[in-house]
Order: C-alpha cells, then sequence, then structure tokens
C-alpha cells in the first residue's frame, strides 16, 4: 500500500499532457509519497525501496547517471546511517562511533548472512531445494505442502545461534548456496544477471509510454534490495 502513491508517480511522470493538467495532484503525490515512506520512522530497507524508485521517476536520466553507484555506496553508507539516528529518539548526536554502530545493527545483516551462511552449508550440508520451493510456493499452505523449509535466515540463525533474534533478510545467492551448494551460487548468479540485462535492454529500447517502462522504475528499489 505504501507504494501505490510511487506507482501513480511513475503512470503520471509518462504522460506529460497528465502532468501538465494535475500539476497539484503531483506535488500531492510526490509529498504523501514522502510521508508515509519516512526513513526516521521505519526500516532503512523499505525507505531506500520506495525512494530509490521515486529518484527514479522524478530524475529518469539517473538510470544512465555514470556516477550513480557512488550514489548508491553515499545512501547506504551515509544517509541511512543518519536516519537512524532519528529512528528512536526525538534528539540527535552526530557522533562516528555511534554511527558506525549502524553497519552492526540488523539493517545490514545481508553481509553477515552471507559468512554465516557459508558456516551454515559446511556444517550442516544442502537443502535441496527446500529452500526455493517455499519461496515459488509462498501462497500454498505448509499442510498442503509440508516440503515447504523455514525462512533461510531464520534458518540459519536458529541453526547456529539458537534463540538470538532471527527475522534476517538472507542473500539472494545464500539462498542458492543452501539449496544447491557452489553450482546454486552460480546458478541463482547467472539468473540475476541475465534477467536484469534482459530487463535494462527493454526498459532502454523500449517506448517510454509503456506499461513496462512505467514499473520500470517504480519496481528498481525493490529490484536492488531483493539482491
Amino acid at each position: 500500500l505504501k507504494s501505490f502513491p510511487i506507482l501513480f508517480l511513475a503512470i503520471m511522470r509518462t504522460d506529460k499532457a497528465i502532468m501538465k493538467k494535475h500539476k497539484i495532484l503531483f506535488v500531492l503525490l510526490l509529498f504523501y509519497a514522502a510521508l508515509i515512506n519516512n526513513p526516521i520512522a521505519q526500516s532503512r530497507f523499505l525507505s531506500m525501496s520506495a525512494y530509490l524508485g521515486l529518484l527514479f521517476i522524478v530524475f529518469p536520466r539517473l538510470l544512465s547517471w555514470k556516477y550513480i553507484d557512488l550514489l548508491f555506496v553515499f545512501g547506504i553508507c551515509v544517509l541511512f546511517p543518519l536516519a537512524s539516528q532519528f529512528k528512536f529518539s526525538s534528539q540527535i548526536d552526530l557522533k562516528l562511533f555511534e554511527l558506525s554502530k549502524v553497519f552492526l545493527s540488523v539493517d545490514y545483516d545481508a553481509f553477515a548472512l552471507m559468512e554465516q551462511g557459508i558456516i551454515f552449508h559446511e556444517k550442516y550440508g544442502l537443502c535441496n531445494g527446500t529452500q526455493i520451493i517455499s519461496s515459488i510456493f509462498f501462497f500454498v499452505p505448509r499442510s498442503i505442502l509440508p516440503i515447504k523449509g523455514t525462512p533461510s535466515g531464520a534458518l540459519i540463525i536458529d541453526a547456529l545461534h539458537p534463540g538470538s533474534y532471527n527475522n534476517v533478510s538472507c542473500p539472494f545467492l545464500v539462498e542458492g548456496l543452501l539449496d544447491f551448494g557452489v553450482f546454486g551460487v552460480v546458478l541463482y548468479g547467472f539468473f540475476f544477471s541475465f534477467v536484469t540485462i534482459m530487463l535494462d535492454y527493454k526498459y532502454i529500447y523500449s517506448n517510454k509510454r509503456s506499461v513496462f517502462c512505467t514499473l520500470y522504475p517504480f519496481l528498481f528499489g525493490y529490484w536492488v534490495f531483493m539482491m
């Protein structure tokens, strides 16, 4: 639901006639999207997913900007830790040490889960596809499909650190490692890269008013987060 204003912004952005006719509506949607996706009040990954899509909708040329990688690094390493200082307090104390502790929080769990995933794989072996089956058939109750496994992040933490907080993210490549070993890492990486390249080419060479080109910037932030 929080993404709906950004989707409507994407639709309006592709038609200049609609933009000129409904400028006030566009500004209101922009404000509302920023309000309900407040990085101070919610998790940084949710904010990043929403704001990346919003950024590319308002400034579509950024997708081809040669310094786009630096923008990602600046956002993840500087802006998000700063936003974290406001989440649980009305005051802020910008100490370098305190900011650095944010990188050890659950918001930056993906890197640690890569290491823990390797340890889990070496200790317990393969899951033999149960993780990918759980993802594909997420809508099927476990009573009907008992082969569905535990979410990968919780599976790793519960096995290696029983009793610890287990609502953590598991990187896409670690999912491949758990299911199919090193072959899974290569397979998942190739698949993700291939799909990304195909979508990029389709966006570059398609009519910018098409449904796909409207949705692509909107989904971009979520695509980055999934990786």
